[in-house]
């Protein structure tokens, strides 16, 4: 056996060790890989806001951007443009009664995102959002998981968010 033959091999199993890499990389940096996100429940996402319920606005609706909504940049790996942007809530407020006062405004938008993953914004379908007042206008924040709001809510999902709101049991389901 000759010198060079034990680093030959070596070599042959980093360039094997590498080949796998390339082929399972797309896989493994896949947007799916990346986010273990549970779906939000209606408990889950009033329980994120519990402790803060009276900085909140709880209400169901639909989300209008002002002007297009931001596109991602796989090149900077950021949206673009950068930074909040404004928007119209149209939908009803959430007090003791249900989700019955009609609420039309101006907010803000802060999406967080993940690898290309944004928070989803209400505006095909209505989602249950918190809004939190701030200065002069309401802000509306998303992330990528999703646990800031509740997309597409059920009757049941409404009837039960405003058990929470009402004090009745607020704990998710195991």
């Amino acid at each position: 056996m000759t010198a060079g033959a034990p680093a030959s091999g070596r070599m042959r199993s980093s360039i094997r060790l590498f080949g796998v890499a390339l082929i399972l990389w797309p896989l493994l940096s896949s947007n799916a890989f990346a986010l273990s996100c549970m779906p939000p429940t209606p408990e889950n996402v009033f329980n994120l806001h519990r402790e803060r319920i009276t900085e909140y606005v709880m209400a169901v609706g639909k989300v209008t951007p002002a002007g297009s909504l931001r596109k991602f940049n796989w090149r900077t790996l950021k949206h673009e443009p950068l930074g909040r942007f404004r928007a119209t809530f149209d939908g009803y407020a959430a007090r003791r009664s249900g989700f019955d006062l009609p609420l039309t405004l101006p907010v803000t938008v802060e999406r967080s995102c993940f690898n290309g993953v944004c928070g989803m914004l209400p505006v095909a379908f209505p989602a249950v959002v918190f809004l939190r007042k701030e200065e002069s206008r309401y802000l509306l924040q998303t992330e990528y998981c999703n646990s800031t709001l509740l997309p597409n809510p059920t009757g049941e999902d409404l009837a039960s968010l405003i058990r929470c709101l009402n004090g009745g049991g607020c704990s998710a389901p195991n």
